[in-house]
């Protein structure tokens, strides 16, 4: 097991300001554009949106900004890491709610815009490593894309190596029109993670949906739920306990996650939750039986804050519920698995600890001898 890092143990009140994309010094800048990248563009056209760029630093851009779109319902997009076990639908048949559903999925890069199809991508823990526990992992995107590497399958990828089955949810998003939809994921400066979602609040990201949330954020709610019914409905046949059954989501993500954790149906209701840089949720009331839960935050994180997560922990606290919360210096919004050099780096190394310790809430088992649970 990895040892605890000291350096997150801190907590801070820095707060710096936060503006926009972040692009490293003297890499590029993108100008407007605004039809789609796709084998057919010509290159001519896409060199229209690089400035200031060496030919081989757009080449290797180019690479990198394949868009890949499709037809209405698709869910054959973005193809998921080979290690990946499976890729599953949430839902067998139509989707409910989404029945007559019209928008195009794309692809940018890892991350996704206007997903009408819902699906769990499993990672299943190597050969004598698997315990009887797994992970649903939401990505955030402000509900109007999904961040599916950073926030998605290395986050998977980390927790399956540990023993942990871990499934990442690609659940519904707003649709967004075309000209909107960024043209380019580039080497050195690709969009901020926190990109999407720095208009949360003028979106109206409230649970329970109130009557000025976005679609979206009704429809990532009721996949999270899905999603939890699904894994424990399969826990057997997957050699997992219906009672080992974890969320853990991101900003956009988060807010799904703590939406479940509020839930009242104990059969939907993950065993325990993680929020990593989340909204608080309006009118938050925490139920008696709360599942316990883990918090992450920068403090230099300008999209959300980090005073949400403080309260939600003081709220779970007050409510007698089990609880922890890290505020990181620095970090802000969107770490993710993404390196960075600062304390937030070690976030997963935290959560996974909270996860196998000992005196701890959740109490996982350690890895199985032999070969991993079918």
């Amino acid at each position: 097991m990895e040892a605890r890092n000291p350096i997150s143990d801190r907590v801070t009140g820095v707060i710096s300001q936060r503006n926009g994309l972040v692009i490293p010094k003297g890499s590029f800048k993108l100008t407007p554009y605004s039809g789609l990248i796709n084998e057919k563009t010509p290159v001519t056209m896409v060199s229209n949106m690089i400035s200031g760029v060496s030919r081989p630093t757009w080449a290797a851009a180019l690479s990198l900004a394949i868009v890949i779109a499709s037809g209405p319902g698709s869910a054959a997009l973005s193809a998921p890491p080979t290690e990946a076990a499976e890729v599953l639908r949430l839902y067998p048949g139509s989707v409910p709610g989404s029945e007559g559903a019209k928008q195009q999925e794309v692809a940018v890069g890892t991350r996704i815009y206007n997903v009408s199809v819902p699906t769990l991508t499993v990672f299943k823990p190597k050969a004598g490593m698997a315990t009887d526990a797994a992970v649903i992992i939401a990505p955030g995107g402000g509900f109007v894309r999904l961040g599916m590497e950073g926030e998605g399958y290395a986050v998977a990828r980390y927790l399956a190596e540990r023993g942990i089955t871990a499934i990442v949810l690609k659940y519904r998003t707003d649709e967004t029109s075309p000209d909107r939809i960024p043209k380019a994921v580039l080497a050195g400066g690709a969009p901020s993670p926190a990109a999407g979602l720095e208009s949360a609040p003028a979106r109206g990201l409230t649970p329970r949906p109130a009557p000025n949330t976005s679609v979206g954020a009704h429809q990532a709610v009721a996949d999270g739920l899905a999603a939890v019914g699904f894994v424990r409905d399969h826990a057997g046949a997957w050699g997992l306990s219906a009672h080992r059954i974890g969320f853990v989501g991101f900003s956009a993500g988060a807010f799904v996650a703590m939406e479940l954790a509020l839930d009242r149906d104990p059969a939907t209701r993950p065993d325990f939750v993680g929020a990593i840089y989340a909204p608080r949720p309006a009118d938050m009331v925490v139920p008696a039986d709360a599942p316990p839960l883990f918090l992450a935050v920068a403090a230099d994180d300008e999209t959300v804050h980090a005073a949400p997560s403080l309260s939600i922990f003081q709220d779970w606290q007050a409510a007698g519920r089990s609880a922890e919360l890290h505020v990181f210096e620095s970090g802000r919004h969107g770490f993710g698995m993404t390196p960075q050099q600062k304390d937030s780096d070690h976030w997963i190394d935290e959560y996974f600890w909270w996860l196998r310790a000992a005196n701890g809430a959740v109490k996982l088992p350690e890895p199985t001898a032999g070969p991993a649970k079918p």
